[in-house]
């Protein structure tokens, strides 16, 4: 579900925002802005794993992810989506980057190579299906209806991975 949102920053958010008379060139800078905010943030990402869980720091990284879209529904303004790209890529500066040392956390170094590969099969399918998706959506609905979509599909994978983290750590404990 994350890879399915994410793509569609990268496919019907330059359409979406070229429709509000925001000039294409304006969506592109925003992916330089993404770019600066990811090579200043990793460094200091990094220094957050002796105050914080690996876990704990993806599960934050993709709410705040996932929160972009829900603010997307209400932006009609360039300084609001420069705004709201600068949240996506906060999210995605704390959760992307730790995912591959999560897997790896969780599946044991033995079977890491398998789960990573699973990984980025997860990874290609929800960039192939994003575009697809959010057509289908905005077609027969709405750019509001899409992002909100993509919000409650985030959240909901969220919800769905908290538990099972949390019904991992009580096994562990027990």
């Amino acid at each position: 579900t994350i890879h399915i949102s994410y793509s569609l920053w990268e496919s019907v958010l330059a359409v979406h925002m070229t429709n509000m008379g925001i000039p294409f060139y304006d969506y592109s800078m925003l992916w330089t802005i993404n770019g600066v905010i990811i090579i200043i943030g990793q460094p200091l990402v990094s220094k957050l794993s002796p105050y914080i869980r690996l876990s704990n720091q993806i599960l934050i990284g993709i709410a705040i992810f996932g929160s972009s879209f829900l603010l997307l529904i209400f932006i009609r303004t360039l300084p609001f989506f420069i705004v709201d790209f600068v949240i996506l890529t906060i999210g995605e500066t704390l959760s992307f980057a730790g995912l591959p040392a999560w897997i790896t956390q969780l599946t044991g170094v033995e079977r890491a190579g398998h789960y990573q590969g699973l990984y980025n099969i997860v990874i290609s399918v929800g960039r192939a299906i994003g575009p697809l998706y959010g057509g289908f959506v905005i077609e027969n609905s709405s750019y509001q209806l899409l992002f909100l979509s993509a919000f409650l599909m985030i959240m909901v994978t969220l919800a769905i991975v908290g538990v099972k983290l949390l019904h991992i750590h009580r096994s562990a404990r027990a």
